[in-house]
């Protein structure tokens, strides 16, 4: 058993609120045990530095889109749910590199009721007083009038986009992004622009079963924006199942638009989505049964909401990535009330690998909901400047030769989509092999939350000096090793040096992951040969308690051994970008 007193115990049960080292709120699963390498051959020479590129350049540099799905629950409630939703993204947007907030509608539930409006309108100021954009695409409660709250007869629904309009104008939207909308006396459908990762995005926001004309007026706006990448947001479009809502076979029937005139999500494909060849993604909500018929969901659920997802093939034979989430009939401990947990998505996009990660959060929870329906990697996404043609799309990205039938095949693959790992030119990862004190200051710079878009990865382009005589200031990896210095990461020798081509233990590796605190008090630390007064004690308990490692079935952990590349992959990735 390992007791923790003091500081240690106020970072591990209190991990910071939000970042990617949410691990332990997570829950996620005791890692796979890491067993000891094997004696493997020397490098080659021309092989001696696995390919681990500097921090991405500014032009492809990752950044992050925000989800926010239904929030009628929380505004008819009148919890803070939906203002915290928002109070955490504009407090996190910096250190995530937010490019876009998108809302995917139901802001209110009646849209009849001006205590709903001024709820959602104070939630949505939060974004507006930090200039943080955004767009919102009004779902059937923000549009049409139900009975009984606003029309007496249940048979009768009225359509008003006036109170939706009066609430969000178009004045209101962020005029760095803002591009125009269908009808000036409407926001009801809207498109906006924005650059991240050297890339140039639209975003065309379409109400709650749009008409005809709205689809004509979206392709039209697609069109206008060739080199744009088109982000289309709209409350209803695909089911759980990932079809199309309304498309032959679908079995997501419920709610679908009736009031005369208005499409589907099918007809919003093929009238519009399907023959716009830059059209590359796809979000929407609404869907709150998990059959898509009205059938109540499983207890397991409540407790993931309703999701789904597809990769569809648009007429310009390009892949369109259509993803469904919705969250306002989850059961959560510690939710004020059903559909109240208050789940955002995160979508971080890595342009140099192609790769996007999606996670799901709540930040009134601290939880991230880590099955594989709300955490998952899209991976030989073309996010380059200009959306290439199926014949020279991105190749899709193979698993190393050596590394199929690996144990951490899944960890390793992820750290190379994100661009965190390399391999070597011949095809290997070479699992069993070390990795020198440089690399893995590069590896874990590069993994830590908002570090990948930090620039050049020398100290010299970040106008500091190196912190150790054996590493120059012009040393690829300076600024990584010089961060990791300055956090309390990793020291160096009394002679002033970094040793920066020597290979890092087991126990150092911990230590560059976890920062040290000199008011930590230890215990016990849970491995027969690690010493609770240890240089490096502190980390290696870190590592445990995250979840991050188990050592072996011996009770040791082998803190002198040298770490291998498969291990140090397994680490990084259990931290920063859990799998389910």
């Amino acid at each position: 058993m390992v007791v923790i007193t003091g500081a240690l115990r106020r970072t591990v049960a209190g991990v910071a609120r939000g970042t990617a080292t949410a691990a332990v709120a997570a829950g996620l699963a005791a890692a796979t045990t890491l067993t000891p390498a094997a004696a493997v051959s020397p490098l080659d020479a021309a092989d001696a530095a696995p390919a681990i590129s500097t921090p991405a350049r500014p032009d492809t540099a990752p950044f992050t889109l925000v989800v926010v799905p239904d929030t009628q629950e929380s505004v008819r409630a009148g919890t803070d749910t939906f203002t915290a939703q928002t109070t955490w993204i504009a407090a996190n947007a910096d250190r995530l590199d937010v490019a876009f907030v998108l809302h995917e509608g139901d802001v209110v539930n009646d849209l009849c009721d001006p205590a709903q409006w001024a709820r959602g309108s104070a939630a949505m100021q939060v974004l507006d007083d930090a200039d943080v954009p955004y767009a919102i695409a009004p779902g059937n409660h923000d549009l049409i009038a139900y009975a009984p709250v606003c029309e007496p007869q249940a048979t009768v629904r009225r359509t008003d986009d006036v109170p939706f309009t009066t609430t969000f104008p178009a004045a209101r939207f962020n005029r760095r992004t803002f591009g125009g909308s269908f009808s000036p006396d409407s926001t009801a459908n809207t498109f906006h622009t924005f650059t991240a990762g050297g890339t140039d995005y639209l975003v065309i926001a379409l109400q709650f079963g749009p008409r005809a004309e709205h689809l004509t007026w979206a392709t039209r706006i697609a069109a206008e924006h060739p080199d744009h990448h088109v982000v289309v947001l709209t409350h209803d479009l695909i089911g759980p199942d990932g079809l199309l809502r309304g498309e032959p076979g679908s079995v997501s029937t419920n709610a679908l638009p009736s009031i005369a005139g208005t499409l589907d999500g099918f007809r919003t494909w093929s009238g519009f989505i399907a023959s716009s060849p830059n059209v590359q993604f796809t979000l929407n909500g609404h869907v709150a049964d998990c059959d898509g018929v009205g059938a109540p969901c499983s207890d397991e659920r409540n407790l993931v909401g309703v999701t789904g997802r597809s990769v569809a093939t648009g007429e310009a034979g390009l892949p369109v990535y259509r993803m469904l989430a919705n969250y306002q009939n989850v059961h959560a401990d510690g939710a004020p009330i059903v559909g109240d947990a208050g789940f955002i998505r995160l979508l971080r996009f890595f342009p140099a690998t192609g790769t996007v990660y999606v996670r799901t959060y709540s930040p009134t929870l601290d939880r991230y909901l880590t099955d594989s329906r709300n955490q998952f990697f899209l991976t030989d996404v073309d996010l380059s400047r200009t959306r290439h043609s199926p014949v020279t799309a991105r190749p899709p990205t193979q698993t190393f030769t050596d590394t199929v039938d690996n144990a951490f095949r899944t960890e390793i693959t992820a750290m190379r989509s994100v661009g965190v790992a390399g391999g070597y030119t011949d095809g290997t990862f070479r699992p069993r092999g070390t990795i020198t004190r440089e690399a893995a200051a590069a590896m874990v710079h590069r993994a830590a939350p908002g570090a990948q878009s930090t620039g050049p990865g020398t100290c010299a382009a970040h106008g500091v000096r190196s912190a150790y005589v054996d590493v120059p200031d012009d040393h690829p990896f300076c600024w990584a090793i010089y961060e990791l210095s300055r956090t309390g990461r990793v020291t160096g020798n009394p002679d002033g040096t970094f040793r920066p081509s020597a290979p890092v233990r087991r126990e150092a590796f911990a230590a560059f992951m976890f920062p040290r605190s000199g008011t930590d008090t230890l215990t016990a630390t849970g491995f027969t040969d690690v010493a609770t007064d240890g240089p490096l004690a502190v980390p290696v308990v870190h590592a445990r308690a995250a979840g991050v490692i188990n050592g072996y079935g011996d009770g040791s952990f082998l803190p002198s051994a040298t770490i291998t590349r498969e291990a140090a992959a397994a680490m990084l990735a259990r931290y920063y970008f859990p799998l389910a």
